[in-house]
């Protein structure tokens, strides 16, 4: 019996010794499969966080890329405007540089038709002086009595030493030859009435509007044509002068619109 009950007592302590060890390799097993899970539980995690950050990234480099290629859009809109606007100013500043060129052109123009009708004008003012103190002659002003014999001179020189200046400024007028000039002038252009005919006297000579034939009435008459088409010249020039001056302050407002705009 009691060594039935030893046999017993080991057979006991040698299950629990079994259970004791079983329940500790369930145990640990238990404990490797927690730590696997867990392992297992990290790593998808990470693989998780991983994919996210992957795609937070692919997302920034989405919108990173869209962002540049509106910048670079917007850019490209800069800069054709700005291309535009050279082109406006360009267009502006040449129509503006042939606006002031053909202004300046018509202003010489003007200038310069101003001058040979100041010209023509002082010129006639000086003629009609000198004609109106010469005597009025009727008829032919190339025929009547000579103020002066030239046949008693033989030469220019002669004729200036012997013949007071004003009488020789008479004879020429009489005769229609200019009668300006210095005396020894005087002398010179009257001695060729005796020299050659009058009709082969060099124009040059001749008073304006006068010549061989022409009588006192007809130079009169062409002089009273010749100052209404003077005084129509005048008045054309006056108005011209008066359209350059608004030309001139209409392209300077021009110019100041433009500058003002290549200034903006």
């Amino acid at each position: 019996r009691l060594e039935q009950e030893r046999l017993e007592q080991e057979r006991i302590a040698a299950e629990k010794a079994e259970a004791e060890r079983l329940e500790q390799e369930r145990i640990a097993e238990a404990d490797r499969l927690e730590q696997e899970r867990l392992e297992q539980e990290r790593i998808a995690s990470e693989k998780v966080e991983a994919e996210r950050l992957e795609q937070e990234r692919l997302e920034q480099e989405r919108l990173e890329l869209e962002r540049i290629a509106a910048e670079k859009v917007e850019a490209e809109r800069l800069e054709q405007e700005r291309i535009q606007y050279e082109k406006q100013v360009e267009k502006k500043k040449a129509v503006s540089f042939a606006f002031h060129r053909s202004l300046l052109s018509t202003k010489l123009a003007m200038d310069r038709r101003g001058a040979e009708i100041r010209l023509a004008e002082a010129k006639m003012a000086d003629e009609a002086s000198v004609t109106a103190t010469a005597p009025e002659q009727s008829g032919d002003t190339n025929e009547g009595e000579n103020l002066i014999d030239l046949e008693s001179f033989d030469s220019p020189q002669d004729l200036c030493s012997s013949v007071d200046a004003e009488l020789l400024k008479e004879e020429l007028s009489r005769i229609g030859l200019k009668c300006g000039g210095a005396p020894m002038d005087r002398a010179k252009r009257l001695f060729l009435v005796k020299q050659m005919p009058l009709e082969d006297i060099p124009k040059k000579n001749w008073a304006e509007f006068r010549g061989p034939g022409i009588t006192a009435a007809e130079a009169e008459a062409a002089r009273a044509e010749a100052d209404r088409v003077a005084a129509e010249k005048k008045a054309e020039a006056q108005r011209a002068e008066q359209e350059r001056i608004a030309a001139a302050e209409k392209a300077a407002a021009e110019a100041a619109e433009a500058q003002r705009v290549e200034e903006e």
